[in-house]
């Protein structure tokens, strides 16, 4: 149900709320491999599976869902034939890390405000035996398995698999995000929630400074000093309302 939820979402086949669409997009979602209605065809295969002990093909990594994207500073002055060139070399870095018979879908969104590609990676493997070669014993001779990504055992290895990205991406003078960064990361969800909440916290007036018996024979330097704490008080105020305004403006 829920790898049904997200193909849904990413072919935009589902009626669910999308408030965080673009209503005024000018151009439509551009599928850059595979077809919607792949999941179809692979419940049958995931059917056909030998999965032993486990209820068959439910408690399993049915697909791996990505989103490769870059900062929308970098989009912005964009020709479409420079966009969809990143888009091609995008979809080429799946197939050649992960190959073409795992690639089940790729997507490129143009209806929100920054450009993206979300992508299913299917975590198929040949069921062999230990001399390489298929069990026809059992099952249609595919089984699920994360190792087939290399993506099921080394925490190292997403942070192994962004170098790899960044690497394939540099042609395009994107740099890799931060490693090691310490950013936390937050659900959709809250982000909106926070979003969502109102700025109007009043700004408490400044106190204004005490002057001194120097201050009252030069009053210049006195009305400098009295506009520059008011300001730094202000500011201080002001802060994270304005780091909210500015993310809501994005």
């Amino acid at each position: 149900t829920t790898l049904s939820k997200r193909v849904g979402h990413v072919a935009r086949t589902t009626a669910s709320a999308r408030e965080h669409l673009n209503p005024n997009a000018t151009e439509a979602n551009i599928t850059l491999c595979g077809d919607a209605g792949w999941q179809k065809d692979f419940k049958k295969l995931v059917d056909g599976m030998w999965l032993p002990k486990l209820k068959q093909g439910t408690t399993h990594t049915l697909a791996r869902e990505f989103v490769l994207t870059a900062s929308p500073e970098w989009f912005a002055g964009k020709t479409k034939k420079q966009r969809n060139e990143w888009a091609k070399a995008n979809v080429d870095w799946l197939i050649e890390r992960f190959g073409a018979d795992r690639v089940a879908y790729a997507e490129l969104h143009l209806d929100e405000q920054t450009p993206h590609i979300q992508a299913f990676v299917l975590p198929l493997k040949v069921d062999a035996n230990r001399k390489g070669e298929v069990r026809s014993d059992r099952g249609n001779g595919w089984t699920l398995s994360d190792s087939a990504l290399k993506l099921g055992g080394h925490c190292s290895e997403l942070s192994v698999l962004q170098d790899e990205y960044a690497a394939a991406m540099k042609r395009f003078e994107l740099r890799r995000g931060i490693k090691g960064s310490p950013a936390k990361h937050q659900t959709i969800a809250a982000w909106r929630k926070q979003m969502a909440r109102p700025i109007d916290k009043p700004i408490k007036e400044p106190k204004a400074i005490e002057p001194t018996l120097a201050d009252r024979f030069n009053i210049e330097d006195y009305g400098r000093r009295v506009a520059k704490a008011a300001h730094a008080d202000v500011f201080k105020q002001m802060k994270p309302d304005h780091q909210q305004a500015k993310a809501q403006a994005k």
